[in-house]
C-alpha cells in the first residue's frame, strides 16, 4: 500500500512516517481511555507529540509533567470527597470561567505581565489543569494550541 497521498512534506517536513504512525497510535490509546474511563491525561500525547516534531522545550515540559501529576492527584481526591451538587457546581463555575476569560481575552493580557515559560507560573498552570481536568473530566488537549 502506497502512502503518497499524505502531504508529510506540507504537514510534517522533518518528520518520519514512523514518527507521525507512533503519534497517531497514542492519539488513538489516548483516547481510548478516555472514552473508556470518561477521564484521563491527554498530556503524554501532547509531550509525544512535542517531543516527535522536535519542538519541546524541556526545561518547560519537566515542570509541566510534575504540575500535571501532582494536579491529577489532587483533582482525583477532590473527586473521592465531593457529593454530585458540588462537581455540578464546579462544572458550572468552570465553563464561566472559561467563557469569561475568553471573552476578555485574559490570557493573552496576562503574557504582557508575566512570562509564561518561568518554571513557577508553568507549575501553578500545570497543577491547575491537571486538577480542573480531573474534576471536570476535561482533557489537556488545549496545551496543543498555540
Amino acid at each position: 500500500m502506497s502512502l503518497e497521498f499524505l502531504p508529510t512534506d506540507v504537514l510534517f517536513p522533518d518528520v518520519s512516517l514512523w514518527a507521525v504512525g507512533c503519534m497517531f497510535v497514542s492519539y488513538f490509546l489516548g483516547f481510548f481511555v478516555r472514552g473508556a474511563f470518561g477521564f484521563g491525561s491527554n498530556i503524554p500525547i501532547v509531550l509525544l507529540t512535542t517531543s516527535m516534531v522536535q519542538t519541546a522545550d524541556w526545561q518547560v515540559s519537566k515542570p509541566l509533567i510534575v504540575g500535571m501529576l501532582a494536579g491529577a492527584a489532587v483533582g482525583t481526591w477532590l473527586l473521592t470527597l465531593w457529593t454530585a451538587e458540588w462537581l455540578t457546581v464546579t462544572m458550572g463555575l468552570l465553563i464561566m470561567a472559561v467563557v469569561g476569560m475568553d471573552r476578555f481575552r485574559l490570557l493573552e493580557r496576562l503574557c504582557t505581565w508575566i512570562d509564561l515559560r518561568s518554571r513557577g507560573v508553568t507549575s501553578a498552570f500545570a497543577v491547575t489543569a491537571g486538577t480542573v481536568g480531573i474534576v471536570s473530566g476535561g482533557g489537556a488537549l488545549y496545551f496543543l494550541v498555540a
